[in-house]
């Protein structure tokens, strides 16, 4: 390597040397002069200083000091670098000497103590300030340091950092030094295109800063770990499904150890927000639900994508749903909501995997009306919601949705919407209730009637008939169900089967204008006509006798 001559050399040294030895002096007369220069308490115990006096006189003697320490801590690292630079020190000794002596600046953050609020933070500044460049030089442009040396050395600093921020809850500390950490992972990601060691340097950074976390340490910092987490995530999910394999000059990236990366970040933060949440009963964030969602969607769909097989996952899914459904009872509100929310998620993610058609539905049939008992007899209009979703996707994947629902999925949703409902009214106990808590069963009351609408207009006789005379038979079951869902929810306070005449004769006039009129002949249009004319009539009389006439419908 070149560099100058010793004399000169050793001439520029000295030179530096003085100017450090002289900036320290001035550093530490700076420090005594806002020592001495405070008046005695005694003059100033009957009179309070004023607030400007204070902040400026704490401005001096704090943020001004640690500005020196850190330009001394700077000057000592370019003293380094000049005696390595100068042959003085082999290249390694030097990187090592550097890493060392930015570790010493957080060590010096660890133990500062309470009177100066800027010593720990501008010490912190000061290791990474030192500690980033070094390790970008030391391993792209001299390559003294491997990618997976640089990323251990990166790892410990941030772990370190982290440490170091925990004694006093030093907030901005710990956001120093884990925005250095992660700023440098991603420079040398773009510089050495290894980014597998730097993705395992996060997932120990991430690791202590949830660790903290769980003691309520820099929770005001931890959105950088899991941005960063999310961003790593998504490049190695990103590498190892490329269609055309790795871009040119990047480094081995071997699939297993991508894909136990996503699973292990998942692994952290999931247990970071258990924990929180179940064995301390705190509320959880935002921050935490997005982001343990987000790595599961890496960390699924990514294994799906290279695995191409769904069972293992499948059973992990429904598996985890169920200590969901479990965990959420003992939870805090807002914690309800969050894990009921991840446990419907997970049980149509697993189903989806486990299962196909028919079998699907017939499972997701089953949920919905455990979901359902459970919601009236808890009293949780949670459950109640998961009942009807369930019943909607079993609907969804057999076919019921479809304007000629086939058989099969018609006798699955018509038992199952059946007893649902049946098991809903039930264990209803309220004669009285809103809204939300009556929604649920509007959609399942909905599900019924069509599917009994689809059986009876299915069936081996109907079947058999022309297409023309089958039209009014729809036509006439839409309407005598009409008709019952009026005398039902008047005769027995169901209020629910009332909102229910509202989308069910639309349902009815959609269908006559559509199929009757644009596809039937005048005979047959004649039978539809007078079906669903009966029914409009009938009706509000059917109303009327219980006083629960709605407006419109008279």
């Amino acid at each position: 390597m070149d560099g100058p001559p010793a004399e000169e050399a050793a001439h520029q040294i000295e030179e530096l040397i003085a100017e450090v030895g002289e900036l320290r002096r001035r550093v530490e007369a700076l420090e005594r002069r806002s020592e001495v220069s405070g008046p005695p308490v005694e003059a100033r115990a009957a009179l309070p200083p004023p607030a400007v006096e204070t902040a400026a006189a704490e401005l001096s003697s704090g943020l001004l000091a640690g500005l020196g320490r850190m330009l001394l801590g700077i000057a000592g690292a370019y003293l380094l670098r000049a005696i390595t630079e100068a042959n003085l020190l082999p290249q390694l000794a030097g990187t090592v000497a550097g890493v060392l002596y930015a570790y010493g600046w957080l060590a010096a953050a660890h133990r500062a103590g309470t009177m100066n609020r800027w010593a720990a933070p501008l010490q912190g500044l000061t290791a990474s300030i030192i500690l980033g460049p070094l390790l970008w030089e030391a391993t792209v442009r001299f390559h003294v340091l491997t990618p997976s040396a640089a990323a251990i050395v990166l790892a410990c600093f941030v772990v370190l950092g982290q440490v170091a921020a925990w004694r006093r809850d030093l907030s901005l500390l710990a956001g120093l030094v884990a925005a250095a950490g992660v700023i440098t992972a991603i420079a040398l990601i773009i510089a050495t295109l290894d980014p597998l060691p730097f993705a395992a340097a996060i997932v120990a950074a991430a690791a202590t800063v949830e660790l903290g976390a769980s003691r309520d340490r820099a929770l005001s910092t931890r959105w950088i770990t899991a941005l960063a987490s999310d961003f790593y995530g998504f490049l190695l999910a990103y590498l190892i499904t490329r269609p055309h394999g790795l871009p040119e000059g990047y480094a081995p990236v071997p699939v297993a150890v991508a894909v136990a990366i996503l699973w292990t970040l998942l692994a952290v933060y999931l247990a970071s927000a258990l924990f929180r949440t179940l064995a301390r009963r705190l509320p959880i964030g935002w921050l935490e639900s997005a982001q343990v969602l987000a790595l599961a969607v890496l960390a699924i769909g990514t294994t799906l994508e290279v695995v191409h097989s769904g069972t293992a996952i499948g059973f992990v899914c429904l598996a985890s749903a169920a200590g969901s459904y479990l965990a959420f009872r003992r939870t805090q509100e807002r914690n309800t909501h969050v894990y009921s929310a991840f446990a419907l998620l997970l049980s149509l993610t697993g189903g989806y995997l486990l299962f196909r058609e028919l079998a699907l539905a017939a499972l997701w049939c089953a949920l919905a009306v455990a979901a359902a008992g459970l919601g009236e007899r808890q009293r949780r209009n949670t459950l109640r919601i998961h009942g009807a979703l369930y019943l909607m996707a079993a609907a969804w994947v057999s076919g019921l949705l479809n304007w000629y629902p086939p058989m099969e999925s018609a006798a699955v949703a018509a038992v199952a919407s059946a007893l649902t409902y049946a098991l809903t009214l039930r264990l209803r106990v309220k004669t009285v209730m809103t809204w939300q808590e009556l929604a649920p069963s509007v959609v399942t009351a909905g599900l019924l009637c069509w599917s009994l609408v689809a059986l009876a207009t299915g069936s081996a006789i109907v079947s058999r008939l022309p297409a023309p005379a089958a039209s009014p038979l729809r036509t006439a079951m839409i309407s005598a169900i009409a008709v019952v869902l009026a005398w039902l929810g008047s005769r027995r306070g169901l209020t629910e089967l009332i909102w229910l005449l509202y989308p069910w004769m639309t349902l009815g006039a959609v269908k006559l204008l559509w199929e009757d009129f644009g596809k039937g002949r005048p005979a047959t249009l004649v039978v539809s006509l007078f079906f669903y004319g009966a029914a409009l009539i009938a009706l509000p009389r059917l109303l009327r006798r219980s006083n629960r006439e709605p407006p419109g419908l008279s």
